[in-house]
């Protein structure tokens, strides 16, 4: 059966119809004056769950665990928060309502279960996935890949995100040092608690998976990981909650992934 364009939205279409061992799907460009985004649809019938996927620092579409939910019978969108047409070009006063506005393209999809929307993020876009989940109730199940537990600060300017024009708390370090990003990020979060910071995970509405690098070289996600769980426990969480700690560096490679790929896509189930 053809695959059908959605029309409740400006679309660029650009259909391409992967073959899989086990789910073909179909992805589609998407650019509105709020979305710009690759959506990702599983060829089979009925409504399905849908997942917001967010990109790290670089920019660019995660196209990995996109294609690995949509195998599975998932709906998925990768999603650009900036450096892509009609955002800002640097990681600087980001607005979370970007991800509100793809929830509600969701929403309308007539192939998605609006009752179970998803969101995972990536290293920084793990920032944007928590902050969207805790002021958003529609986002009912959150993954965090090599997670941060707080908001870092912009790549320009001191504030990475905002929130109905204002910016979000953030913890910062030396632009420019001899130390690595990674011993400067730790020291950051050791030399004072950057609770001023720290996301509010008691609030999200739904169950919490997270994925840590215990060889991480970038910043200690596993040691954030851990004081998101500790936080949890503190505020007496009721969802369901999983941290697993892989022994990879903060780009984790294809053969880590495929040990985790069934948690992950049952997690959004």
């Amino acid at each position: 059966m053809p695959y059908k364009q959605i029309t409740c939205f400006l679309l660029l279409a650009c259909n391409t119809f992967i073959a899989n061992a086990k789910v073909s799907f179909v992805t589609t460009d998407l650019q509105t004056e709020q979305i710009s985004a690759t959506l990702y649809i599983p060829k089979q019938s009925g409504k399905m769950s849908a997942v917001i996927v967010l990109g790290g620092s670089s920019g660019h579409r995660n196209t990995v665990y996109p294609e690995l939910l949509a195998t599975h019978g998932i709906v998925a969108m990768s999603l650009a928060y900036f450096r892509s047409q009609g955002l800002p070009n640097t990681l600087d006063e980001i607005p979370i309502e970007t991800v509100s506005d793809a929830l509600d393209y969701l929403q309308n999809h007539p192939q998605v279960n609006a009752n179970n929307l998803g969101i995972l993020g990536v290293s920084r876009g793990s920032e944007l996935a928590f902050l969207s989940a805790t002021n958003d109730p529609r986002i009912t199940a959150v993954a965090g890949i090599v997670p941060s537990s707080v908001a870092w600060h912009g790549q320009i300017s001191p504030h990475a995100w905002t929130i109905k024009g204002k910016p979000l708390p953030s913890v910062t370090f030396p632009r420019q040092s001899e130390e690595s990003i990674y011993e400067r990020s730790t020291a950051a979060l050791t030399q004072n608690s950057a609770s001023y910071a720290q996301f509010q995970f008691e609030k999200i509405n739904g169950s919490l998976l997270l994925i840590s690098a215990k060889n991480d070289h970038i910043w200690p996600s596993s040691l954030m990981a851990n004081k998101i769980m500790t936080y949890l426990k503190q505020h007496n969480f009721t969802h369901s909650t999983y941290h697993l700690s892989v022994n990879d560096n903060h780009f984790i490679d294809q053969k880590t992934r495929d040990g985790y790929a069934q948690l992950l896509v049952d997690h959004f189930r």
